[in-house]
């Protein structure tokens, strides 16, 4: 998918996310409606009910129209609870007889505007018009009321919203992730088709021009020609042998069964591999082989490989003339081993992503030093593999400093 393609994408599932959250908000809005209109519709009918069974009741009619005492008092109270609990509307109430001329309360039939406090009221002479005291019914908590039933609708909408948000997220996050991984393929291809045109193409003017001067050509044209062809052979099967070791790691278990490897040893040996390139850059090496527990329990062909990416690294990125510094110690129960050179340092912004595969520091459209971005993430896979852990310190034009800790494993 191409760039512009995955914003508009973005940009239009943003715009659908914003559009579920306004439906959302909308929906809650005409539930609370709804449940408002209940509301005033159910207190309506109770107190319509409670005055209507009121007036049905002769004796207690007669007794309102002289004064409410607590023994009509405890009668309405009966009656408005029944009622109640009869249209399932659990609310604390309170009511009142208001007889004329003092009311003040304003009359209506049916369902009155809704305020905070919400009251009702019923006038007797609907019912009988020998009666002209009024009936009414408050609920002081209705907001109260109405957040209790509004409370399992919000909480799904809020699952609603999140389930789709976190959805949302999670396919940008997906997309992102395809799009990095499609810019490191499309690097890699492009560093992989220079790595391997240079040598191929070296190989094959020599081995024309080998084939054109067989016949004439001095043993030394002959030899020199042979030296190209094999030291491109031999670069190509480094290069190979890169890929390849990094595809292969990533699948890789160590087997229990580990070696013990002396990693004081193991820093010689690796570098001895690199004493040519050392001396035709006129570079040094520093050893502080001061670890007294080097013993690690790993693989060493792997651990070798991972020592021989830091220094090639270093040999290629000096700034001059290369100078080294490779030290071991102990902390504690780890055997720690720090590689530092004078290199061109690597800036702070991406000392994260210098260990992810296929990732080269950005130098703009020109590498002076080639390679598929896969040396310190296979570095980083080998030190997890056996446990340990990787740190790096860096700053441009201060060179480059690798710690890595890795477990003691004498037996």
């Amino acid at each position: 998918m191409k760039k512009g393609r995955y914003w508009i994408f973005t940009l239009i599932s943003a715009l659908a996310l914003v559009w579920v959250m306004l439906i959302q908000i909308q929906w809650m809005q005409d539930i609370r409606g709804m449940k408002e209109q209940l509301f005033a519709e159910k207190s309506a009918i109770v107190l319509a009910r409670t005055t209507e069974t009121i007036a049905a009741d002769s004796l207690l009619s007669q007794q309102l129209d002289s004064g409410v005492g607590p023994e009509q008092r405890a009668k309405i109270d009966s009656v408005f609870r029944d009622y109640l609990k009869y249209y399932n509307f659990p609310v604390d109430f309170t009511f009142d007889v208001v007889q004329p001329p003092s009311t003040s309360v304003e009359q209506a039939v049916g369902i009155p505007s809704l305020d905070t406090v919400a009251c009702y009221t019923e006038s007797m002479e609907e019912h009988n018009a020998s009666h002209s005291w009024t009936l009414t019914f408050s609920v002081p908590e209705k907001e109260r009321y109405l957040k209790d039933e509004l409370r399992v609708p919000m909480i799904l909408s809020v699952l609603l919203v999140m389930v789709v948000l976190i959805l949302f997220i999670s396919t940008v996050r997906s997309l992102l992730q395809e799009k990095k991984i499609a810019d490191q393929t499309t690097s890699l291809m492009n560093n992989m088709t220079h790595e391997f045109k240079t040598p191929i193409t070296n190989i094959s003017l020599a081995g024309k021009m080998l084939l054109r001067e067989s016949a004439t050509a001095s043993p030394e044209k002959v030899g020199q020609f042979t030296r190209v062809i094999l030291e491109e052979n031999e670069r190509l099967n480094k290069q190979v042998d890169q890929v390849l070791s990094m595809s292969a790691i990533e699948n890789t278990v160590l087997s229990p069964e580990n070696e013990q490897v002396d990693l004081n040893l193991l820093v010689q040996d690796t570098l001895r591999r690199f004493l040519l390139q050392l001396e035709s850059k006129g570079g040094k090496v520093v050893t502080e082989l001061n670890a007294g527990t080097s013993v690690v329990s790993g693989d060493v062909l792997m651990l070798g490989n991972a020592i021989g990416n830091l220094i090639d690294n270093a040999l290629k990125y000096a700034n001059g003339q290369p100078e080294i510094s490779i030290s071991t110690l102990n902390e504690e129960t780890m055997v720690v081993l720090k590689i530092r050179d004078n290199g061109i340092g690597i800036d702070k912004d991406f000392h994260d992503q210098v260990f992810e595969n296929y990732f080269r520091v950005p130098t703009g459209d020109v590498h002076n030093v080639k390679g598929f971005g896969l040396g310190l993430a296979y570095v980083k896979k080998v030190v997890e593999l056996h446990h340990g852990i990787i740190q790096l310190q860096s700053e441009p034009g201060k060179g480059t400093s690798f710690t890595i800790k890795l477990p003691t494993g004498e037996k």
